[in-house]
């Protein structure tokens, strides 16, 4: 079996692209659609940690990532991040990382 690629792009809160690129994909294609909705996840959680403790300057801002052999399309928005550390203290994000939701991921 070979990887897919699946394109990926960052786009702040006026839709223009911020950066973007390409990550290989392994499975069947449900597996890969998974694999790409946790990928997009991880990568708002890396921007949000980045950019501690200025979350904010991340409002409206999205992760995408999608395939255009399957068809299959995954997005990790900020504002389902940076509610949940509205709701609390702005505590330091590793101490909050158990609370961040799992943006993208079906169970």
């Amino acid at each position: 079996m070979s990887a897919n690629v699946w394109r990926w792009q960052v786009l702040d809160r006026r839709d223009e692209i911020q950066t973007f690129g390409t990550v290989d994909m392994w499975g069947t294609p449900a597996e890969q659609h998974d694999l790409a909705q946790r990928w997009a996840a991880d990568k708002m959680a890396l921007m949000l940690y980045d950019a501690e403790p200025r979350w904010e300057r991340l409002a409206g801002w999205r992760v995408r990532v999608w395939s255009d052999r399957h068809g299959l399309e995954a997005i990790s928005e900020a504002e389902e991040w940076l509610s949940v550390l509205r709701a609390g203290p702005l505590a330091r994000m590793s101490d909050r990382v158990e609370l961040l939701p799992r943006v993208g991921v079906r169970r």
